[in-house]
Protein backbone atom coordinates (compact mmCIF):
# COMPACT_ATOMS: atom_id res chain seq x y z
CA UNK A 1 0.00 0.00 0.00
CA UNK A 2 1.29 3.51 -0.85
CA UNK A 3 2.36 5.37 2.42
CA UNK A 4 0.93 8.47 1.26
CA UNK A 5 -2.50 6.79 1.10
CA UNK A 6 -3.92 6.87 3.92
CA UNK A 7 -7.45 5.72 5.04
CA UNK A 8 -9.02 8.77 4.90
CA UNK A 9 -11.59 8.14 7.82
CA UNK A 10 -9.29 7.60 9.99
CA UNK A 11 -6.48 10.76 8.73
CA UNK A 12 -5.60 12.63 12.04
CA UNK A 13 -4.17 15.00 9.86
CA UNK A 14 -7.55 15.58 7.89
CA UNK A 15 -9.07 18.31 8.36
CA UNK A 16 -12.68 18.03 9.95
CA UNK A 17 -15.41 18.41 7.43
CA UNK A 18 -17.20 21.35 9.52
CA UNK A 19 -14.23 23.29 9.85
CA UNK A 20 -14.82 26.69 7.84
CA UNK A 21 -12.69 27.39 5.48
CA UNK A 22 -9.85 30.29 5.93
CA UNK A 23 -10.67 33.67 4.28
CA UNK A 24 -8.66 36.86 4.00
CA UNK A 25 -11.01 38.42 6.62
CA UNK A 26 -10.03 35.30 9.30
CA UNK A 27 -6.38 34.60 8.37
CA UNK A 28 -4.34 35.46 11.15
CA UNK A 29 -1.66 37.40 11.12
CA UNK A 30 2.26 37.19 11.89
CA UNK A 31 3.05 36.08 15.64
CA UNK A 32 4.62 39.84 16.53
CA UNK A 33 1.02 41.17 15.53
CA UNK A 34 -1.59 42.04 18.15
CA UNK A 35 -3.38 38.92 19.28
CA UNK A 36 -6.59 38.16 17.75
CA UNK A 37 -5.65 40.73 14.45
CA UNK A 38 -6.72 39.48 10.84
CA UNK A 39 -4.00 39.63 8.24
CA UNK A 40 -6.30 41.81 6.45
CA UNK A 41 -5.35 44.40 8.92
CA UNK A 42 -2.21 43.36 9.71
CA UNK A 43 -1.56 44.45 6.18
CA UNK A 44 -3.56 47.48 6.05
CA UNK A 45 -1.07 48.86 9.31
CA UNK A 46 2.24 47.76 6.96
CA UNK A 47 0.78 49.48 3.80
CA UNK A 48 0.27 52.68 6.28
CA UNK A 49 3.59 52.48 7.16
CA UNK A 50 4.64 52.59 3.79
CA UNK A 51 2.84 55.25 3.18
CA UNK A 52 3.88 57.26 5.66
CA UNK A 53 7.58 56.67 4.66
CA UNK A 54 7.06 57.58 1.07
CA UNK A 55 5.09 60.70 2.78
CA UNK A 56 8.12 61.35 4.94
CA UNK A 57 11.19 61.02 2.73
CA UNK A 58 9.51 63.00 -0.45
CA UNK A 59 8.86 66.13 1.09
CA UNK A 60 10.73 68.83 2.54
CA UNK A 61 8.19 70.77 3.72
CA UNK A 62 7.61 70.32 7.19
CA UNK A 63 3.93 71.29 7.71
CA UNK A 64 3.04 68.76 5.55
CA UNK A 65 5.04 66.48 6.80
CA UNK A 66 3.49 66.80 10.51
CA UNK A 67 0.13 66.30 9.11
CA UNK A 68 1.11 63.30 7.52
CA UNK A 69 2.86 61.63 10.46
CA UNK A 70 0.25 62.76 12.71
CA UNK A 71 -2.76 61.48 10.57
CA UNK A 72 -1.09 58.11 10.65
CA UNK A 73 -0.72 57.64 13.83
CA UNK A 74 -4.03 58.84 14.76
CA UNK A 75 -5.56 56.48 12.04
CA UNK A 76 -3.67 53.02 13.42
CA UNK A 77 -3.47 53.56 17.00
CA UNK A 78 -7.12 54.75 17.11
CA UNK A 79 -6.41 58.22 18.74
CA UNK A 80 -8.79 61.07 19.62
CA UNK A 81 -5.91 63.43 19.91
CA UNK A 82 -2.55 63.03 17.49
CA UNK A 83 -0.04 65.99 18.13
CA UNK A 84 3.69 66.26 17.52
CA UNK A 85 5.97 68.47 19.76
CA UNK A 86 9.56 69.51 19.25
CA UNK A 87 12.16 71.18 21.40
CA UNK A 88 12.95 74.78 21.53
CA UNK A 89 15.90 76.00 20.11
CA UNK A 90 17.02 76.40 24.22
CA UNK A 91 15.92 72.54 24.96
CA UNK A 92 14.08 73.85 27.26
CA UNK A 93 10.32 73.48 26.13
CA UNK A 94 8.11 71.42 23.42
CA UNK A 95 6.24 73.16 21.38
CA UNK A 96 3.32 71.96 19.69
CA UNK A 97 3.67 71.93 15.94
CA UNK A 98 0.74 69.99 14.29
CA UNK A 99 -2.37 68.54 16.11
CA UNK A 100 -5.54 66.84 15.44
CA UNK A 101 -8.09 67.24 17.76
CA UNK A 102 -6.97 70.31 20.04
CA UNK A 103 -7.72 73.74 18.55
CA UNK A 104 -5.29 74.52 15.67
CA UNK A 105 -4.53 77.90 17.33
CA UNK A 106 -2.05 75.93 19.63
CA UNK A 107 -0.27 75.30 16.99
CA UNK A 108 3.37 76.77 17.61
CA UNK A 109 1.77 78.64 20.17
CA UNK A 110 1.48 76.40 22.98
CA UNK A 111 4.31 75.18 24.84
CA UNK A 112 5.36 72.99 27.77
CA UNK A 113 7.98 73.00 30.55
CA UNK A 114 9.51 70.06 32.54
CA UNK A 115 7.35 68.52 34.58
CA UNK A 116 4.46 69.74 32.99
CA UNK A 117 2.68 66.88 31.02
CA UNK A 118 3.82 63.44 29.61
CA UNK A 119 5.55 64.87 26.55
CA UNK A 120 7.80 66.56 28.83
CA UNK A 121 8.05 63.44 30.96
CA UNK A 122 9.03 61.12 27.80
CA UNK A 123 11.30 63.86 26.40
CA UNK A 124 13.46 64.35 29.62
CA UNK A 125 13.73 60.42 30.12
CA UNK A 126 14.45 59.68 26.12
CA UNK A 127 11.67 56.76 26.64
CA UNK A 128 8.13 55.90 25.71
CA UNK A 129 5.25 56.34 28.33
CA UNK A 130 1.62 56.45 28.78
CA UNK A 131 -1.29 57.13 31.23
CA UNK A 132 -4.12 55.05 31.85
CA UNK A 133 -5.84 57.36 33.74
CA UNK A 134 -4.55 61.12 34.15
CA UNK A 135 -7.39 61.26 37.65
CA UNK A 136 -4.43 59.30 39.03
CA UNK A 137 -1.31 60.72 37.65
CA UNK A 138 1.53 61.71 40.04
CA UNK A 139 4.40 61.86 37.76
CA UNK A 140 4.05 65.23 36.63
CA UNK A 141 1.75 68.07 36.38
CA UNK A 142 -1.14 67.37 34.48
CA UNK A 143 -2.07 69.96 31.77
CA UNK A 144 -5.50 71.97 32.37
CA UNK A 145 -6.16 71.42 28.40
CA UNK A 146 -6.10 67.50 28.88
CA UNK A 147 -8.92 67.79 32.27
CA UNK A 148 -10.80 70.40 29.92
CA UNK A 149 -11.08 68.18 26.55
CA UNK A 150 -12.31 65.25 29.16
CA UNK A 151 -9.29 62.96 28.33
CA UNK A 152 -8.61 60.12 30.53
CA UNK A 153 -5.48 58.51 29.13
CA UNK A 154 -2.81 59.10 26.45
CA UNK A 155 0.39 57.45 24.85
CA UNK A 156 3.86 59.10 24.23
CA UNK A 157 6.61 58.16 22.33
CA UNK A 158 10.32 60.39 21.30
CA UNK A 159 11.27 61.16 18.11
CA UNK A 160 15.51 60.02 18.78
CA UNK A 161 17.96 61.02 16.33
CA UNK A 162 21.49 59.82 16.96
CA UNK A 163 20.70 59.53 20.73
CA UNK A 164 19.22 62.70 21.08
CA UNK A 165 15.62 63.98 21.68
CA UNK A 166 14.37 65.94 18.76
CA UNK A 167 10.31 66.03 19.57
CA UNK A 168 7.45 63.81 20.64
CA UNK A 169 4.48 62.09 19.55
CA UNK A 170 1.50 62.45 21.63
CA UNK A 171 -1.41 60.44 21.30
CA UNK A 172 -4.86 61.21 23.48
CA UNK A 173 -7.77 59.15 24.09
CA UNK A 174 -11.13 59.99 26.08
CA UNK A 175 -11.84 57.19 26.76
CA UNK A 176 -9.47 55.14 29.52
CA UNK A 177 -7.15 52.61 27.98
CA UNK A 178 -3.94 50.60 27.72
CA UNK A 179 -1.98 50.37 24.68
CA UNK A 180 0.00 47.21 24.17
CA UNK A 181 3.25 46.91 23.85
CA UNK A 182 2.54 46.24 20.25
CA UNK A 183 0.96 49.49 20.06
CA UNK A 184 3.83 51.29 21.73
CA UNK A 185 6.50 49.59 19.13
CA UNK A 186 4.01 51.18 15.79
CA UNK A 187 4.13 54.47 17.22
CA UNK A 188 7.81 54.55 18.47
CA UNK A 189 8.46 53.06 14.68
CA UNK A 190 6.66 56.17 13.47
CA UNK A 191 8.42 58.21 15.51
CA UNK A 192 11.86 57.06 14.60
CA UNK A 193 10.95 57.73 10.64
CA UNK A 194 9.71 61.16 11.54
CA UNK A 195 12.59 62.32 13.35
CA UNK A 196 14.98 61.57 10.35
CA UNK A 197 12.56 63.38 7.62
CA UNK A 198 12.52 66.42 10.30
CA UNK A 199 15.60 66.96 11.13
CA UNK A 200 16.57 66.58 7.21
CA UNK A 201 14.02 69.23 6.69
CA UNK A 202 15.30 71.35 9.28
CA UNK A 203 19.11 71.19 7.94
CA UNK A 204 17.61 72.08 4.20
CA UNK A 205 15.53 74.84 5.85
CA UNK A 206 19.14 76.39 7.04
CA UNK A 207 21.24 75.93 4.70
CA UNK A 208 18.43 77.34 2.53
CA UNK A 209 18.62 80.41 4.40
CA UNK A 210 22.59 80.52 4.46
CA UNK A 211 22.03 80.34 0.67
CA UNK A 212 19.59 83.12 0.01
Amino acid sequence: MDFFQRNKSNDPLREPADKPKETNENRHAPPDALPGMTSVHYTRILGKLLDVSRAITVTTDLKKLYRSVITTARDLLSLDFSTVMVLSEDKKRLIIKDTLGFSETMIDTFSLVEGQGLSTYVAQNAVHGMVTDFNTETRFDVPPIVTAQGINSAVCVPMMLEGKVLGVLIGHTLAQRTFSEYELSLYQNIANQSAVAIQNSLHLKEQQKLTS
